[in-house]
Parts: structure tokens; sequence; C-alpha cells
């Protein structure tokens, strides 16, 4: 199966942690039946998020996602394909990088190349392996 990674950024138009967890959950519900993974990171009140599965289920949920009225000014920083899912173990898993006790701090989101955006969410993958 061919597989696809999107990586997407935007500004939450969301009042509250009980609405991001609402959306956690939902994707957690959602997402294997789906056949995806990834993760979502807020930080100073945007999203970026990364998505990973076949292309039509990537394709589909972004579709989703660009109507979702949670969220605006969507923009993909990146949708390539790639030989094996970096998130494997995250239905959606989350990263609060306002909480203060993240070691996550995204640089801007518009500047970076979604590479280096990857690499960031990666290593903070790699602190919740080696922490659990």
């Amino acid at each position: 199966m061919l597989l696809v990674r999107a990586l997407y950024y935007s500004s939450a138009a969301l009042d509250s942690r009980e609405e991001v967890a609402a959306i956690l959950d939902a994707a957690r519900r959602n997402n294997p039946a789906l056949g995806l993974t990834g993760v979502l990171v807020c930080d100073r009140g945007r999203f970026l998020q990364v998505l990973e599965g076949a292309r039509p289920a990537v394709s589909a949920m972004l579709a989703r996602l660009a109507g979702d009225k949670r969220h605006y000014n969507l923009a993909i920083a990146e949708l390539i394909e790639i030989p094996e899912r970096s998130f494997p173990d995250f239905a959606m898993g989350f990263i609060d990088a306002d909480s203060g006790f993240s070691p996550l701090r995204l640089t801007d989101f518009d500047a970076a190349p979604a590479e280096a955006l990857h690499r960031q969410i990666e290593a903070y993958r790699e602190t919740l392996t080696r922490a659990a």
C-alpha cells in the first residue's frame, strides 16, 4: 500500500481546551478504521498536524479538515509519499506546546521548511518513547 504524509498548519478558532479534547477524542476513535495515524500540535493559537496513511484516506481527511470551522487559514506544508509511518502507534498523538510541560516549541510555521517541523515533532515522539 502506498503511504503518504501530509503536514499542515492552521489558526485555531477554539475557545477552550475541552474543544481540543473533543477533536482528539474523535480522531482517536475514527482514525484507526480509516487507517490514519498522526500527531496534532497546539502552539500559541495555532495547529500543526501530521497525518499518515493511504493516499485516498489522507486526501479525504484533508478535504474534511479544509471545511472545519474550528480552524482557519489552513496551509499544507507537505504532502509526500513515505516508505513507512513515523507515528504508527498514534491514532492521534497530541503535543500541547503551550502547557509548559512540553520540551517542544515550534518555529514559525510559515517560515520553517516542512522537514524542520517534522523533525521537531519526531524529536518529541522520541522523548515520549524513552519516557514510556
